[in-house]
């Protein structure tokens, strides 16, 4: 089956979004995080409300614990994306169009002159996203297959059945 679609952010962000999903401790990390939030706003406004009415020269002092929280969400919200965003133009994929060809050994994928291709016995997973397919070949290395590439269900629904068949530790939905 031969499938091609432009490469965009939303392919990208497929690829992380699976990966922080399957991410060891990624709960953990969530809790530690929305906790150190919680933490600092109300250490923050605590410290505030106590100064402010016995009128201390060093009152900015107290504004620390609010420009931490500030800054842990400005970095999860605006830098993260931003990051990512910047990270998809080093790679120089963004808008090319990029052809993929799967079959019963492997697949294989071209963006431009650049070409890969992997067999499935080298496919470490298999995630299946709200409207993406992320077939990992190692831990960092992926292929995002948007759904909309596929030219009808019953083409989405053998690929399914291929990657069912093929890889060993998959998440696929249906």
């Amino acid at each position: 089956m031969k499938i091609n679609y432009t490469y965009s952010l939303a392919e990208y962000e497929a690829i992380n979004k699976a990966r922080q999903r399957r991410a060891r401790l990624a709960i953990w990390g969530q809790i530690l995080f929305w906790l150190l939030v919680a933490i600092n706003l109300g250490a923050g406004l605590w410290f505030i409300s106590v100064a402010w009415p016995l009128k201390l020269a060093e009152d900015w002092i107290y504004l620390g614990n609010l420009a931490i929280a500030i800054l842990l969400l400005a970095g999860r919200f605006i830098g993260g994306p931003w990051y990512r965003k910047w990270y998809l133009r080093q790679q120089d994929v963004e808008g090319r169009l990029v052809d993929v060809e799967i079959d019963e050994t492997g697949i294989r994928t071209n963006v431009g002159s650049l070409g890969s291709q992997a067999a499935w016995s080298d496919i470490r997973r298999a995630d299946e996203e709200p409207r993406h397919f992320v077939i990992w070949i190692n831990r960092l290395q992926a292929f995002s297959i948007p759904k909309t590439a596929f030219p009808g269900e019953s083409d989405e629904r053998a690929f399914r059945l291929l990657v069912k068949d093929k890889v060993r530790d998959q998440d696929l939905v249906k």
